[in-house]
């Protein structure tokens, strides 16, 4: 029940937002929060016994958020800068981690975070932009 509450309370905050909030404010919550959403996300990666580099991969969804939500910015080159970037890092690994096999499991988990997480919350910052940072109803 707890979650439910905080759901609905997440959901009215979000609306609001949309609603209330100029375009450009809009986008640095959409940061901070793919930002704090990829350091839960990286915990559960290490649970799972993966390693994803915490800077490098919060700087790349960051990016992601922002090229997805500012107009005219340009996604594809960003989602494929981090991705390859964020894989590179991860198969870099020491030679013990190779060995394991964990390096091509950080890799994926670490590419994945910026479609994930940066692309969705940078698309939804996005729709302000698209209304001209006015409000229409209906």
């Amino acid at each position: 029940m707890t979650r439910v509450i905080s759901g609905a309370i997440l959901l009215a905050g979000v609306i609001a937002a949309l609603w209330f909030l100029q375009p450009i404010f809009l986008v640095g919550i959409a940061v901070l929060v793919a930002v704090l959403a990829f350091g839960e996300y990286a915990g559960i990666a290490a649970r799972a016994g993966a390693h994803v580099s915490r800077p490098a991969g919060s700087i790349a969804v960051a990016l992601v958020c922002v090229s997805a939500a500012v107009p005219g910015m340009p996604v594809d080159v960003a989602v494929a800068g981090a991705t390859l970037g964020l894989s590179a890092l991860a198969l870099s690994a020491p030679a013990t981690q190779l060995a394991s096999g964990g390096a091509l499991q950080s890799a994926a988990i670490a590419a994945f975070a910026p479609i994930y997480i940066g692309l969705p919350l940078g698309l939804l910052a996005a729709t302000r932009w698209m209304l001209g940072g006015k409000r229409r109803c209906c």
